[in-house]
Order: structure tokens, then C-alpha cells, then sequence
């Protein structure tokens, strides 16, 4: 932004924030900031009846005017958008946002050409001294022009300025940023002071002063967010401050998660769009160049993977392992109230989404019958909870299918909770059949026999009750029967 006198004209055009909505007849295009009567923003209630037809707000006072010169107001399409005093955001629409609370800036007199301002009594509510920054919105065009004014403590225009700065640069969080100098030193006064300030929020709002921190200069050390600097200048003889425009420091963060299993995916985002990202071993992981998604691949350890932009490169580790997505601990149910309440625990969880809690009555047959919300990375012990609320009378067979964010799968052991008239029970999966392996669930020991299509025994062994893992012998493929005492079971190899 530019100063300029009371006297001259500029026209500035940029995107800003908010609409304020009324709404005046339209007379031809203003391009000039208004030159005010007399040089003279206090007034001090001296306006009278400014805006017919605009409400006074509550607990407010018309305190006086701003009256444009003839030919240099706005038109009656314009209106006063937002205000900055010394760099920070003072009004929005009828927001106010500064801590003084005697001002409410309101709107134009349609033949006047005056703008009101309103405070909590018509004692002495002047415009403080400073530098103004007046935002004037078109509400046809939305073409915004802003004029910028520095008052004194008697409300009159001053020459006094602030000077201006330079250092806005990207660097890499935990990085140091580097000193933030003077382009131009405070002007029209004998012995100006300094005092920096900064902000967290926006360029415009939140900032604080910077204790200790009064030189021409700043260096602002380490950073971990982006962050705005601004310097306030005052002149002790005319009591009036003024600021400088903000620079920013932008700082790039990145986020994501670090550990991922072999030929799993995850993803890295930064706080900083529009930049490439790479990385510096394929072998291990290759990224999207613009997104982020990084797939791994089959090997096992450590890539790097990078986010370049502004000219600026920062990195962030990634660990690939040949670790499971989960790691049980244990997985039990019990019969409450004829309800089944299923517990189970996980001793680590990598890049985990969900647990789908799986019902089946027959071990064949199986059904979905609700979520749980996983802890995504964890290396300490996790406890979760589940109530199936309509269980069978007999068996309820019950497994977990725990998913990860890159779509793989980790199942459960079986666990069989019987409800009212007990049976004896038989659960034999996947089927069909997976890698030559099935799992067989007994509730009471049994001899497991395997028969093919045509009555032939191909399969026999012992169990007792609870989960086994059986690696079947070569078997063409076919429809099978699996028995276990009284009971019969279908199994299909493919």
C-alpha cells in the first residue's frame, strides 16, 4: 500500500473479505479516495443528523462526520468496507474488532457525501491518531479501493510515516528465519520510536507486541508457524503512531503418517499448497509429485520424502516395515442379559482405520453387523468394545476383520459364545478355501474328517475345543464335507 495526502488520488484494487449488503442508487464509478473538509477527522459531535434512514446502533451516539470535499466523495453506490488502524483489522461491516469501543464507523449521507461515525457518548469520541486504512467497496463491480490517511491527536492529516520493511521469506518449520530489515526508516519526525509487533492469525488481526523488541530491525529466531510482522512507529511530538505494511514469514510444515507397511499407502500433506513433492529412494516409496500419496514398495527401511516449494526443500521421514497393520492381544465374548458382549485388545496398530465385527451362526455363513473406529498408529495396548443385541439361541460365532487405511485386511481368531440351549458347534473357515489353509473353530473336542465328492476319507485328526489352523494336503479341486461329531460342513476348493 501506498500513503498519500488528503489532496491526492489512487485507486487500488484487491480481493477482501465480507460484503456489507445495503444498497444505494447508482451513480457513475468512484475511483478517488475522498479528500476530507478541512483536513479534519474529529468533529467531536458536531455532525448532526448524518445517515436518514440508518439505525444508530444500540448504546451508540452519533459523534460526528466525515465530510468529503466537494467532487471527491464517493458515489452512492460506494460503501465503507472495512477498516485497519496501524496494520490491524479495527472494523469489518459493523464488527468491530479493536479494544477502544467507542467507534462504529456507519455509512454515506446520499446527498452529502458524508461519512458517520458513531461512539458511546458525543464527548470527544475523535478517531484516534494513527494510520488509517479505509477500504471503499463498489456494490456493483465489487471493485475495492483503499486510502490511507495518518491522523494526529488533534485529527489532522500528518506527513508522519512509518517507513517500511522487507524480509518476508518460506522457510522450513524449526527453522531460523532470517532478520527482517529497513527498507526506509520512520520520516517527519525528530525522534521517532519502534516497537514490533506480530501475529499468528492474519496479516490483518491478533498481533502483539514483540517484547524487547524496539530496533529498526528485527530478527525473529526459530519459527514453527507462519507469521506476520509489522513495525509501529511513533512520534512523541505529535503524539501519533503509524505502521508499516506486514511481511510474512511462511513456514512450511508437513504432516502425515511416518510408519507404513511394505506395499502399503499413505500420505503426507504441508501446510503450504501448490509445491512438488519427491522422493529420495523409490525403492522403498515413490510419492505423487502433486498430491502427496506415497505408495510403498516391497523393502524393507527408511526413504525421505521431500516437499519443495518457494525454492525452498523440506523433508519428512518415512519408515517402511514388514510389521501387520495389527498385532491381537486378545478377543473374547461373553452372554450378558441375552446379549453378547465382545472385548478385544490390540497390543500395536500401524496406519489402522477400523475393526468390522463379523456374526455367523453356522461358521459358513457370515455377516456384518458393526464398526469400530481403530486407534490408527499405536504401539501401546488398545481396548475396545462391541454389544451384538440380537444373538441366536445356540451358537454365535464371532470375528474381527481389522482394516487399514491402504485397504489391507487383518482377521481375528473365532470366538463362539452359545446362548440358551447349548450345541455342539462347528465352524470351519474361509470358504472357499485360501492358500491350501483352513481354520476350524470346536466347542467341544472332536475328530475333525474330511470327506470328498464321492465318500472317500482324504482328511482325519483329533482336536480339542477352541481355534485350529490346518494346512489341508494337496486336494483337487471340488466340493468337500468336513464332520465333526454330529455335524457337517460344506467346503469348496477352487
Amino acid at each position: 500500500m501506498k500513503n498519500i495526502s488528503f489532496f491526492n488520488t489512487t485507486r487500488h484494487k484487491c480481493v477482501i473479505l465480507g460484503l456489507l449488503t445495503y444498497l444505494i442508487s447508482h451513480n457513475p464509478i468512484w475511483s478517488q479516495c475522498p479528500t476530507p473538509v478541512n483536513n479534519n477527522f474529529r468533529n467531536n459531535g458536531t455532525g448532526g443528523s448524518c445517515l436518514s434512514g440508518i439505525t444508530i446502533p444500540a448504546g451508540k451516539q452519533h459523534t460526528g462526520r466525515f465530510t468529503f470535499q466537494n467532487g471527491t466523495g464517493p458515489a452512492n453506490n460506494q460503501y465503507l468496507d472495512k477498516v485497519l488502524l496501524n496494520g490491524q483489522l479495527y472494523q469489518e461491516g459493523q464488527t468491530l474488532y479493536n479494544n477502544l469501543g467507542t467507534i462504529w464507523f456507519g455509512g454515506y449521507n446520499a446527498s452529502s457525501k458524508d461519512l458517520c461515525f458513531y461512539g458511546i457518548s458525543n464527548n470527544n469520541n475523535a478517531v484516534p491518531a494513527g494510520r488509517w486504512t479505509l477500504f471503499f467497496r463498489d456494490v456493483i463491480t465489487g471493485a475495492l479501493t483503499n486510502c490511507i490517511y495518518t491522523i494526529d491527536n488533534t485529527g489532522n492529516s500528518s506527513s508522519f510515516s512509518a517507513g517500511a520493511i522487507s524480509g518476508g521469506e518460506t522457510i522450513c518449520t524449526g527453522s531460523a528465519a532470517s532478520t527482517i530489515t529497513s527498507s526506509s526508516n520512520a520520516t517527519s519526525c525528530a525522534s521517532p520510536t519502534y516497537q514490533w509487533r506480530q501475529s499468528t492469525t492474519s496479516s490483518t488481526n491478533g498481533y502483539t507486541d514483540i517484547v524487547g523488541a524496539t530496533g529498526i530491525t528485527y530478527s525473529p529466531g526459530t519459527l514453527t508457524q507462519t507469521t506476520y510482522f509489522l513495525r509501529v512507529a511513533t512520534c512523541a511530538a505529535s503524539f501519533v503512531s503509524s505502521s508499516t505494511d506486514p511481511i510474512a514469514v511462511s513456514v512450511i510444515s508437513l504432516s502425515g503418517t511416518q510408519n507404513v507397511a511394505q506395499n502399503g499407502n499413505t500420505s503426507f500433506s504441508s501446510t503450504i499448497t501448490g509445491g512438488v513433492w519427491a522422493s529420495d529412494n523409490t525403492s522403498i516409496a515413490t510419492v505423487n509429485s502433486s498430491t502427496g500419496s506415497i505408495t510403498a514398495g516391497n523393502t524393507v527401511g527408511t526413504c525421505s520424502i521431500t516437499y519443495t516449494i518457494n525454492g525452498v526443500t523440506c523433508s519428512r521421514s518415512l519408515f517402511v516395515s514388514n510389521t501387520l497393520p495389527v498385532t491381537w492381544s486378545s478377543f473374547t465374548g461373553k452372554a450378558v442379559n441375552k446379549q453378547v458382549i465382545l472385548n478385544w485388545s490390540t497390543a500395536s496398530e500401524t496406519n489402522s482405520r477400523d475393526f468390522l465385527v463379523m456374526h455367523s451362526t453356522n461358521g459358513v455363513q457370515w455377516k456384518e453387523i458393526g464398526t469400530a473406529q481403530a486407534a490408527g498408529n499405536s504401539q501401546n495396548i488398545r481396548n475396545y468394545q462391541f454389544t451384538h443385541i440380537t444373538p441366536v439361541e445356540g451358537n454365535n460365532a464371532y470375528q474381527l476383520f481389522q482394516r487399514d487405511l491402504d485397504g489391507r485386511t487383518e482377521r481375528s481368531r473365532i470366538v463362539n459364545v452359545v446362548l440358551g440351549k447349548g450345541q455342539s458347534g462347528l465352524f470351519v473357515y474361509p470358504n472357499p478355501v485360501e492358500n491350501n489353509r483352513i481354520y476350524i473353530q470346536l466347542t467341544s473336542a472332536s475328530t475333525i474328517l474330511i470327506y470328498n465328492s464321492i465318500g472317500a476319507e482324504v482328511y482325519r485328526q483329533p482336536l480339542p475345543i477352541g481355534t485350529h489352523t490346518i494346512i489341508l494336503p494337496k486336494l483337487a479341486a471340488g466340493l468337500y464335507r468336513v464332520r465333526a461329531g454330529m455335524e457337517t460342513r460344506p467346503l469348496l476348493i477352487q
